[in-house]
Order: structure tokens, then sequence, then C-alpha cells
């Protein structure tokens, strides 16, 4: 997805188009001004999986003893 950030639209944008393709997944490294929640609305509303989370180990919200970041978009 960031070879495409640039699309207007922000996230929501990007993952529709992403939708029309013949990919089941995004890889996320980071939301922008899109919320989680948001995002799996529109991952939900399209077809797409969330593939994986880029996440900081240092990340304040992010426990490094067990904490799922994909299940921010479950």
């Amino acid at each position: 997805m960031y070879t495409l950030r640039e699309l207007e639209g922000g996230l929501p944008a990007l993952l529709r188009c992403i939708g029309e393709t013949d990919f089941d997944g995004a890889e996320f490294a980071g939301f922008g001004e899109t919320s989680p929640d948001e995002a799996a609305t529109v991952l939900e509303t399209i077809g797409l999986e969330a593939a994986g989370v880029h996440v900081e180990i240092d990340a304040g919200w992010a426990n490094a003893a067990g904490y799922d970041p994909i299940a921010l978009l479950e």
C-alpha cells in the first residue's frame, strides 16, 4: 500500500482500489487519519482481510507479551 499512498481520499479510498484487484488482503503500516474501526468497516464491506500490521516494538499500546495488533481490525 505504500506505493499507493498518494491517492486522494485517504486510506478508505486506497482500500477500495485494492478491493478492485485480485488481492485478498492488505498489510498496514499505520492508518493515517483513518480510525482502526473505519478501516475495519471498509475491509469488511469490500471483502479484504488485514494481512498484517507494522508496529513499533515500544509503541505504548502494543504489549510485547502477546498483544495482537490485528485485533484492532476485528
